[in-house]
Protein backbone atom coordinates (compact mmCIF):
# COMPACT_ATOMS: atom_id res chain seq x y z
CA UNK A 1 0.00 0.00 0.00
CA UNK A 2 1.34 3.55 -0.93
CA UNK A 3 0.27 6.65 0.92
CA UNK A 4 0.82 10.48 -1.30
CA UNK A 5 0.44 12.57 2.03
CA UNK A 6 0.17 16.05 1.16
CA UNK A 7 0.88 19.27 3.64
CA UNK A 8 -1.11 22.34 2.88
CA UNK A 9 1.50 24.72 4.35
CA UNK A 10 4.52 25.73 2.63
CA UNK A 11 6.90 23.37 3.56
CA UNK A 12 8.84 24.39 6.67
CA UNK A 13 12.63 25.32 7.00
CA UNK A 14 13.02 22.29 9.74
CA UNK A 15 10.19 20.39 8.82
CA UNK A 16 10.76 17.82 11.04
CA UNK A 17 9.73 20.30 13.96
CA UNK A 18 6.24 20.47 12.32
CA UNK A 19 3.44 18.57 14.44
CA UNK A 20 1.72 17.42 11.27
CA UNK A 21 5.09 16.21 9.24
CA UNK A 22 6.25 14.68 12.94
CA UNK A 23 2.82 12.15 12.58
CA UNK A 24 3.26 11.51 8.55
CA UNK A 25 7.21 10.49 8.93
CA UNK A 26 5.42 8.14 12.11
CA UNK A 27 2.87 6.65 9.26
CA UNK A 28 6.18 6.34 6.56
CA UNK A 29 7.62 4.31 8.92
CA UNK A 30 4.90 1.47 8.09
CA UNK A 31 3.35 2.26 4.86
CA UNK A 32 5.08 3.28 1.39
CA UNK A 33 4.68 6.87 1.35
CA UNK A 34 5.39 10.44 -0.70
CA UNK A 35 5.42 14.08 1.19
CA UNK A 36 4.07 16.77 -1.07
CA UNK A 37 3.92 20.35 0.18
CA UNK A 38 0.33 21.73 -1.91
CA UNK A 39 1.01 25.19 -1.22
CA UNK A 40 2.20 27.32 -4.04
CA UNK A 41 4.82 29.39 -2.51
CA UNK A 42 7.72 29.16 -0.14
CA UNK A 43 5.94 31.18 2.75
CA UNK A 44 2.67 32.06 3.83
CA UNK A 45 1.34 35.03 1.95
CA UNK A 46 -1.73 36.69 2.38
CA UNK A 47 -2.26 37.19 -1.74
CA UNK A 48 -1.98 33.83 -2.54
CA UNK A 49 -5.36 32.07 -2.11
CA UNK A 50 -6.01 28.44 -0.87
CA UNK A 51 -7.67 27.22 -3.58
CA UNK A 52 -4.36 27.82 -6.07
CA UNK A 53 -2.57 24.78 -3.84
CA UNK A 54 -1.20 22.04 -5.66
CA UNK A 55 -2.56 24.07 -9.05
CA UNK A 56 1.41 24.35 -9.91
CA UNK A 57 2.01 20.73 -9.54
CA UNK A 58 -1.04 19.55 -11.78
CA UNK A 59 1.61 17.01 -13.99
CA UNK A 60 3.25 15.22 -10.92
CA UNK A 61 0.16 15.37 -9.18
CA UNK A 62 -1.57 13.30 -12.25
CA UNK A 63 1.48 11.09 -12.16
CA UNK A 64 1.38 10.62 -8.50
CA UNK A 65 -2.09 9.43 -8.61
CA UNK A 66 -1.46 6.97 -11.14
CA UNK A 67 1.39 5.26 -8.76
CA UNK A 68 -0.42 5.65 -5.23
CA UNK A 69 -3.44 3.93 -3.72
CA UNK A 70 -4.92 6.56 -1.16
CA UNK A 71 -4.24 10.35 -0.73
CA UNK A 72 -4.01 11.87 2.49
CA UNK A 73 -4.10 15.62 3.32
CA UNK A 74 -3.67 17.31 6.43
CA UNK A 75 -5.70 20.52 6.24
CA UNK A 76 -6.51 23.25 8.55
CA UNK A 77 -10.41 22.73 8.62
CA UNK A 78 -12.06 21.43 5.40
CA UNK A 79 -11.44 23.36 2.28
CA UNK A 80 -12.34 22.15 -1.27
CA UNK A 81 -9.19 22.34 -2.68
CA UNK A 82 -10.33 22.01 -6.26
CA UNK A 83 -6.74 20.06 -7.57
CA UNK A 84 -8.19 16.85 -5.44
CA UNK A 85 -11.02 16.95 -7.78
CA UNK A 86 -8.74 15.82 -10.79
CA UNK A 87 -7.72 12.60 -8.57
CA UNK A 88 -8.85 9.08 -9.02
CA UNK A 89 -7.59 7.73 -6.15
CA UNK A 90 -9.59 7.78 -2.90
CA UNK A 91 -8.48 11.30 -0.78
CA UNK A 92 -8.76 11.17 3.32
CA UNK A 93 -8.25 14.52 4.58
CA UNK A 94 -7.49 14.89 8.08
CA UNK A 95 -8.39 18.40 9.81
CA UNK A 96 -5.56 19.11 12.47
CA UNK A 97 -7.73 21.98 13.67
CA UNK A 98 -11.84 22.12 14.45
CA UNK A 99 -14.17 21.58 11.33
CA UNK A 100 -15.79 24.80 12.45
CA UNK A 101 -19.18 25.70 11.60
CA UNK A 102 -20.13 23.46 8.52
CA UNK A 103 -23.66 24.06 6.59
CA UNK A 104 -26.01 21.71 4.86
CA UNK A 105 -25.26 23.30 1.96
CA UNK A 106 -21.22 23.44 1.88
CA UNK A 107 -20.95 19.84 3.22
CA UNK A 108 -22.77 18.45 0.29
CA UNK A 109 -19.93 20.35 -1.66
CA UNK A 110 -17.61 18.91 0.25
CA UNK A 111 -18.29 15.14 0.17
CA UNK A 112 -17.28 15.58 -3.45
CA UNK A 113 -13.59 16.17 -2.28
CA UNK A 114 -13.00 13.84 0.54
CA UNK A 115 -13.66 9.46 0.78
CA UNK A 116 -13.47 10.06 4.39
CA UNK A 117 -12.26 13.19 7.34
CA UNK A 118 -10.59 12.17 9.91
CA UNK A 119 -11.19 14.84 12.70
CA UNK A 120 -9.37 16.18 16.26
CA UNK A 121 -12.00 17.77 18.02
CA UNK A 122 -13.80 15.13 19.59
CA UNK A 123 -17.14 17.41 19.19
CA UNK A 124 -16.73 17.39 15.42
CA UNK A 125 -17.84 13.58 14.51
CA UNK A 126 -21.70 14.75 15.74
CA UNK A 127 -21.13 17.45 13.43
CA UNK A 128 -20.16 15.88 10.55
CA UNK A 129 -22.11 12.81 10.93
CA UNK A 130 -25.14 14.86 11.15
CA UNK A 131 -24.09 15.86 7.81
CA UNK A 132 -23.90 12.49 6.33
CA UNK A 133 -20.28 12.49 5.91
CA UNK A 134 -17.89 9.46 6.79
CA UNK A 135 -15.93 10.71 9.55
CA UNK A 136 -13.43 9.30 12.75
CA UNK A 137 -11.70 11.26 15.13
CA UNK A 138 -8.72 10.23 15.87
CA UNK A 139 -6.04 11.25 18.79
CA UNK A 140 -2.79 13.06 17.51
CA UNK A 141 0.03 10.40 18.62
CA UNK A 142 3.48 11.35 19.98
CA UNK A 143 6.10 8.89 21.31
CA UNK A 144 5.00 8.96 24.91
CA UNK A 145 8.05 6.27 26.26
CA UNK A 146 10.49 8.76 25.13
CA UNK A 147 9.43 11.06 28.18
CA UNK A 148 10.66 10.65 31.57
CA UNK A 149 9.39 13.09 34.37
CA UNK A 150 12.29 15.39 36.18
CA UNK A 151 11.04 17.68 38.16
CA UNK A 152 12.10 21.67 37.85
CA UNK A 153 14.89 22.36 40.43
CA UNK A 154 13.92 26.16 41.07
CA UNK A 155 10.50 27.23 43.06
CA UNK A 156 11.60 30.57 42.93
CA UNK A 157 11.74 31.20 38.88
CA UNK A 158 8.85 29.38 37.13
CA UNK A 159 9.48 28.54 34.25
CA UNK A 160 7.35 27.99 31.06
CA UNK A 161 7.52 26.20 27.52
CA UNK A 162 5.97 27.64 24.74
CA UNK A 163 5.66 25.74 21.29
CA UNK A 164 3.51 26.50 18.58
CA UNK A 165 5.33 29.15 17.24
CA UNK A 166 3.77 31.76 14.47
CA UNK A 167 3.93 31.28 10.64
CA UNK A 168 3.27 35.16 9.78
CA UNK A 169 3.70 38.31 11.19
CA UNK A 170 -0.10 38.68 12.42
CA UNK A 171 0.33 35.30 14.54
CA UNK A 172 2.64 36.97 16.85
CA UNK A 173 -0.76 38.34 18.12
CA UNK A 174 -2.71 35.20 17.21
CA UNK A 175 -0.57 32.58 18.96
CA UNK A 176 -0.65 34.68 22.23
CA UNK A 177 3.19 35.18 22.00
CA UNK A 178 2.92 39.31 22.42
CA UNK A 179 0.88 38.06 25.10
CA UNK A 180 3.21 35.96 26.81
CA UNK A 181 6.26 38.68 26.46
CA UNK A 182 3.46 41.00 28.12
CA UNK A 183 3.12 38.82 30.66
CA UNK A 184 6.39 38.44 31.42
CA UNK A 185 7.17 42.28 31.83
CA UNK A 186 4.56 41.84 34.63
CA UNK A 187 5.98 38.92 36.61
CA UNK A 188 9.69 39.13 37.35
CA UNK A 189 9.79 35.80 38.40
CA UNK A 190 8.51 34.04 35.26
CA UNK A 191 10.86 33.18 32.91
CA UNK A 192 9.49 31.41 29.04
CA UNK A 193 11.52 28.77 26.53
CA UNK A 194 10.28 28.98 22.96
CA UNK A 195 10.08 26.15 20.81
CA UNK A 196 11.37 27.95 17.54
CA UNK A 197 10.82 26.69 13.80
CA UNK A 198 13.08 29.04 12.68
CA UNK A 199 10.66 31.47 10.80
CA UNK A 200 10.28 34.96 11.72
CA UNK A 201 13.29 34.92 14.17
CA UNK A 202 14.82 38.05 13.76
CA UNK A 203 10.92 39.70 14.24
CA UNK A 204 10.74 37.86 17.68
CA UNK A 205 14.40 39.37 18.97
CA UNK A 206 12.70 42.64 18.19
CA UNK A 207 9.54 41.94 20.38
CA UNK A 208 11.75 40.32 23.45
CA UNK A 209 14.02 43.74 23.04
CA UNK A 210 10.77 45.84 22.64
CA UNK A 211 8.73 44.16 26.39
CA UNK A 212 12.40 44.47 27.91
CA UNK A 213 12.51 40.75 29.09
CA UNK A 214 15.63 39.64 27.22
CA UNK A 215 16.59 38.09 30.61
CA UNK A 216 13.88 36.36 31.11
CA UNK A 217 13.35 34.64 27.25
CA UNK A 218 15.24 31.70 25.77
CA UNK A 219 14.62 31.04 21.85
CA UNK A 220 15.52 27.33 20.85
CA UNK A 221 15.61 27.49 17.38
CA UNK A 222 17.57 24.60 16.35
CA UNK A 223 16.46 20.79 16.69
CA UNK A 224 16.63 20.30 20.05
CA UNK A 225 16.03 16.38 22.56
CA UNK A 226 11.97 18.21 23.42
CA UNK A 227 12.43 15.92 26.54
CA UNK A 228 15.39 17.89 28.02
CA UNK A 229 14.11 20.78 27.62
CA UNK A 230 10.84 19.62 29.42
CA UNK A 231 13.14 18.66 32.76
CA UNK A 232 13.87 22.27 32.98
CA UNK A 233 10.71 23.62 32.79
CA UNK A 234 7.78 23.56 35.66
CA UNK A 235 4.51 23.79 32.76
CA UNK A 236 3.99 24.28 29.08
CA UNK A 237 2.10 27.18 27.66
CA UNK A 238 -0.47 27.52 24.85
CA UNK A 239 -2.79 30.69 24.55
CA UNK A 240 -4.60 32.11 21.62
CA UNK A 241 -7.23 34.00 20.28
CA UNK A 242 -8.81 32.15 18.40
CA UNK A 243 -8.81 27.97 18.16
CA UNK A 244 -8.73 27.53 14.20
CA UNK A 245 -4.77 28.88 14.54
CA UNK A 246 -3.72 26.44 16.40
CA UNK A 247 -4.24 22.31 16.38
CA UNK A 248 -6.57 21.08 18.70
CA UNK A 249 -4.29 18.79 20.42
CA UNK A 250 -0.77 20.59 20.23
CA UNK A 251 2.22 18.53 20.37
CA UNK A 252 4.03 20.69 23.08
CA UNK A 253 1.19 20.36 25.66
CA UNK A 254 0.73 16.58 24.99
CA UNK A 255 4.29 16.44 25.23
CA UNK A 256 4.56 18.14 28.61
CA UNK A 257 1.93 16.18 30.28
CA UNK A 258 3.81 12.72 28.81
CA UNK A 259 6.86 13.98 30.92
CA UNK A 260 4.62 14.75 33.88
CA UNK A 261 4.62 18.62 33.93
CA UNK A 262 0.83 20.48 33.65
CA UNK A 263 -0.13 22.39 31.17
CA UNK A 264 -2.35 26.13 30.56
CA UNK A 265 -4.12 26.09 27.74
CA UNK A 266 -7.09 28.60 26.08
CA UNK A 267 -10.10 27.31 26.90
CA UNK A 268 -11.54 27.51 23.23
CA UNK A 269 -8.55 24.99 22.26
CA UNK A 270 -10.51 21.38 22.03
CA UNK A 271 -7.60 19.54 24.37
CA UNK A 272 -8.60 21.89 27.05
CA UNK A 273 -11.95 19.42 27.63
CA UNK A 274 -8.64 17.21 28.21
CA UNK A 275 -7.07 19.34 30.55
CA UNK A 276 -10.30 20.19 32.74
CA UNK A 277 -11.79 16.80 33.05
CA UNK A 278 -8.02 15.46 34.18
CA UNK A 279 -6.95 18.62 36.31
CA UNK A 280 -4.00 18.45 34.80
CA UNK A 281 -3.72 21.93 34.22
CA UNK A 282 -5.04 25.80 34.21
CA UNK A 283 -7.50 26.88 31.03
CA UNK A 284 -7.23 30.56 30.65
CA UNK A 285 -10.92 31.77 29.75
CA UNK A 286 -10.05 34.63 27.88
CA UNK A 287 -7.46 36.11 25.86
CA UNK A 288 -6.54 39.21 27.97
CA UNK A 289 -3.19 39.96 29.73
CA UNK A 290 -5.60 39.63 33.13
CA UNK A 291 -7.03 36.34 32.76
CA UNK A 292 -3.03 35.08 31.07
CA UNK A 293 -1.64 36.33 34.62
CA UNK A 294 -3.93 34.94 36.55
CA UNK A 295 -3.35 31.69 35.53
CA UNK A 296 -0.06 31.26 35.57
CA UNK A 297 -0.17 32.91 39.08
CA UNK A 298 -2.81 29.89 39.57
CA UNK A 299 -0.71 27.55 38.16
CA UNK A 300 2.41 28.66 40.34
CA UNK A 301 0.24 28.48 43.65
CA UNK A 302 -1.00 25.36 43.05
CA UNK A 303 1.74 23.47 41.63
CA UNK A 304 2.06 20.75 43.60
CA UNK A 305 -1.48 19.68 43.56
CA UNK A 306 -1.38 20.27 39.36
CA UNK A 307 1.96 17.58 39.86
CA UNK A 308 -0.08 14.89 41.44
CA UNK A 309 -2.90 15.09 39.08
CA UNK A 310 -0.52 15.13 35.98
CA UNK A 311 0.47 11.99 37.35
CA UNK A 312 -2.54 10.26 37.21
CA UNK A 313 -3.74 11.04 33.88
CA UNK A 314 -3.71 8.15 31.27
CA UNK A 315 -1.67 9.72 28.48
CA UNK A 316 -1.85 5.76 26.61
CA UNK A 317 -4.66 7.30 24.21
CA UNK A 318 -2.27 9.57 22.72
CA UNK A 319 0.30 6.37 21.39
CA UNK A 320 1.83 7.18 17.97
CA UNK A 321 1.55 3.44 18.11
CA UNK A 322 -2.99 3.83 18.61
CA UNK A 323 -2.47 6.50 15.85
CA UNK A 324 -0.47 4.71 13.48
CA UNK A 325 -2.68 1.44 14.11
CA UNK A 326 -6.13 3.73 13.42
CA UNK A 327 -5.00 4.87 9.95
CA UNK A 328 -3.32 2.02 8.70
CA UNK A 329 -6.89 0.43 9.55
CA UNK A 330 -8.55 3.27 7.61
CA UNK A 331 -6.00 2.72 4.69
CA UNK A 332 -6.92 -0.67 4.78
CA UNK A 333 -10.85 -0.24 5.03
CA UNK A 334 -10.96 2.69 1.75
CA UNK A 335 -9.10 -0.16 -0.51
CA UNK A 336 -10.39 -3.01 0.42
CA UNK A 337 -7.98 -4.96 2.10
CA UNK A 338 -7.76 -6.43 4.90
CA UNK A 339 -6.24 -4.89 8.10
Amino acid sequence: MKIAFHLTVPKPPRPELDAAVQDVMKLMCCVDGVINYLYPGKEVKRWIPRFLSGCHQVLYLLRLDNCVDVHHVFSNGLYPYPILLLLRKPVVCTSVIGVGNVSPRTSRFLKRFFKRVIVTAPSDTDTLDSLGFESEFLYPGIDIDRFAFNKASSREDFTLLVGSAPWTEDQFVSKGVDLVLQAAAQLPWLRLVFLWRGKLLSEMHERVEKYGVADSVHIIAEQVDVDTVLKNVHAALVVVDKSDVIKSFPHSLLESLAAGKPVIVSAEVPIADFVKQNNCGVLVECFEIECLVTSIKELKNNYDLFLESVSQTDMNVFSSEKMVNSYLDIYAKICGHPS
